[in-house]
């Protein structure tokens, strides 16, 4: 494989969902990782028996730490300046930016194929989920968990972030019987392919993003599965269907356009997951969707992300 340009992003874990959308949307990314100070944080408060010594953490970030992998050949100079510029414009939105830095690695990158495969270990979600990297070997507990393969060196999601997770939750709560299902933003396919591994078939997913869609669709081949409909375009416009259950794990500041015409694409009894909502965007939304006449059914929190489970 060619060799990669390594681009690093140091800044605050506010910017994360942002960023990542915009790496995405922007370049051809051939990956994507993060690194997260809080999760090494974090790690011996959720075992007893885990002792983290950060100072013998490499490179150990303050915050937040992006690297993506562009084409080596990219203008690395103009790369850097627009993202400067994008984090200044997040920053006017009232985002905390932290101590950023924007670099490339001078050295580029020519055994990407391992590299990244070490980032994206088996993730077992719970009794019912797994997701499991497409070179990954996973063998289930229990003979009925269902296993989701992906291929994770796409650069879209593989079911690690919070955002993610909480979103599943709420399916596994409200998937109680066949319904008709939108997946809105779907990004890797992984909740329209959650979806159809607890059993439906009348999934319609969505992004505005073609390499998404690319995506999504390559998972869903992957998985065998084939009752997944994909669209590309904005949200659900164009969309003249109605749905029992609509997904949206998106940036909260999209969340509130989408709440909107939201509404008009549910059917009569029908609720909306609604996830990627930091703690900071919370009370907005929360206030907006009372005044669109929606009533929180479920609302989900781990660390500061939230889901909301909504309908009339």
């Amino acid at each position: 494989m060619e060799a990669l340009a390594v681009l690093k992003i140091e800044c605050a874990s506010e910017l994360e969902e942002a960023l990542t959308y915009y790496l995405q949307e922007s370049y051809a990314l051939a990956g994507l990782e993060s690194r997260r100070r809080s999760d090494f944080e974090v790690a011996s408060q959720r075992h007893d028996s885990t002792f983290v010594d950060l100072t013998k953490i490499k490179n150990l970030p303050e915050d937040l730490e992006l690297t993506a992998y562009l084409p080596v050949d990219v203008d690395q100079a103009q790369v850097c300046a627009q993202l400067q510029a994008k984090i200044r414009e997040l920053a006017g939105y009232g985002l905390a930016t932290g101590k950023v830095r924007v670099y490339f690695e001078a050295q580029a990158l020519t055994n990407w194929e391992t590299t990244w495969q070490e980032n994206y270990p088996v993730i077992n979600f719970s009794r019912h989920l797994a997701f499991v990297p497409v070179w990954q070997t996973y063998q289930p507990a229990y003979p009925d968990q269902a296993v989701i393969k992906l291929n994770s060196g796409l650069g879209f999601g593989t079911g690690e972030h919070l955002t993610t997770q909480l979103a599943l939750l709420a399916m596994e709560r409200y998937l109680t019987r066949p319904v008709k299902l939108a997946d809105v933003g779907t990004g890797s396919g992984i909740l329209a392919i959650a979806a159809a591994k607890m059993g439906q078939t009348d999934i319609l997913a969505t992004d505005i993003s073609s390499q998404a869609i690319e995506a999504a669709r390559e998972n869903a081949t992957l998985n065998q599965l084939t009752t997944i409909r994909f669209q590309q375009g904005n949200l659900l416009e164009g969309v003249s269907e109605k749905f029992d259950l609509i997904c949206a794990n998106i940036l909260a500041e999209i969340l509130q356009e989408f709440s909107e015409n939201l509404a008009s694409y549910l059917t009569e009894n029908g609720v909306a997951i609604l996830s990627g909502i930091e703690t900071r965007a919370y009370p907005a939304l929360d206030e907006k969707l009372q005044k669109l006449g929606f009533k929180v059914k479920l609302h989900l929190n781990e660390e500061r992300w939230h889901c909301l489970v909504v309908g009339r």
